[in-house]
């Protein structure tokens, strides 16, 4: 890595890089050319080998705008992944940037992902040489001290400042609703307001307040098998909710049986001694 003076218009601007990190609004833009009019680049951009720009491309631009011809910048050496893991980075490290647009950027980096698949399938392979053969621990496991081990979301969660449950639901918004996930990265309508408006939420909701409307409240709640959504937990602990509750009613069902059995039994056994 070093630091050298190039020319501006040799920078050049890679457009996949640029889609990872929003742009400044055009109140932004002004007031920071006007800074580097005033001041100029007080900081070197950051570019790879062949020139292209990984951290910068900003100022590059204002310095075109301006007539800056030559720009001082650090100099790496990176493969395509780690050029997109760093742009990935130094965004979410430096720019003032909501949660939302952090796990947006997170979340456009295929690469991010597709690391976090390699190390998952890294794990399994170390398990399977130390042993492990019968074992496929899922990504929410134990550690060797009994502790519950990082998920996706959790390492997600850590990285923008967040919780794993908000991660989820993120996710969850992107991959069933364009129009709501934009409204969210824009900063109109907050992760959990977004996640309640999902139809496979709401209707959800919907459908249980209908199936139980006019009953009792008691035999309301005999009724519910998936829990009303509690919005404060993940889809897991939901889910976890809910094969509990089924569980519950079932024994509860055999329990009655049970009861039933032995008090006709009992009945029997009197009537028998009776006639005899």
């Amino acid at each position: 890595m070093m630091v050298d003076s190039f020319d501006v218009s040799k920078m050049i601007e890679n457009p996949e890089y640029s889609a990872l990190v929003p742009e400044m609004s055009a109140s932004e833009w002004q007031e920071f050319v006007e800074n580097v009019k005033k001041f100029g680049i007080r900081q070197p951009i950051t570019i790879n080998k062949d020139l292209t720009i990984l951290d910068g491309r900003h100022r590059v631009r204002a310095c075109k705008e301006l007539g800056i011809e030559r720009i001082a910048a650090i100099v790496n050496e990176m493969d395509g992944q780690q050029a997109i893991e760093y742009v990935r980075d130094t965004a979410i490290e430096r720019r003032s940037l909501s949660v939302e647009q952090r796990l947006d950027i997170i979340f456009k980096s295929e690469d991010l992902m597709n690391g976090l698949a390699e190390e998952a399938k890294k794990r399994q392979k170390a398990n399977l040489r130390k042993g492990n053969e019968n074992k496929n621990p899922p990504l929410q496991s134990r550690d060797c001290n009994g502790k519950r081990a990082k998920t996706t979301s959790d390492a997600i969660a850590e990285m923008v400042g967040t919780s794993p449950s908000s991660v989820g639901r993120f996710k969850k918004i992107r991959k069933e609703s364009p129009e709501i996930y934009d409204e969210v990265v824009s900063g109109e309508k907050s992760i959990l307001t977004g996640y309640k408006e999902l139809p496979s939420v709401s209707g959800a909701s919907y459908e249980i307040s209908k199936r139980n409307k006019g009953l009792p409240k008691e035999e309301a709640r005999k009724k519910v098998v998936t829990p009303m959504p509690d919005f404060g937990k993940s889809d897991e602990e939901l889910q976890k909710e809910a094969d509990y509750e089924n569980l519950k009613n079932h024994l509860s069902q055999t329990l009655a049986m049970k009861v039933f059995i032995e008090d006709f039994q009992g009945a029997a056994k009197t009537l028998l001694k009776k006639e005899g």
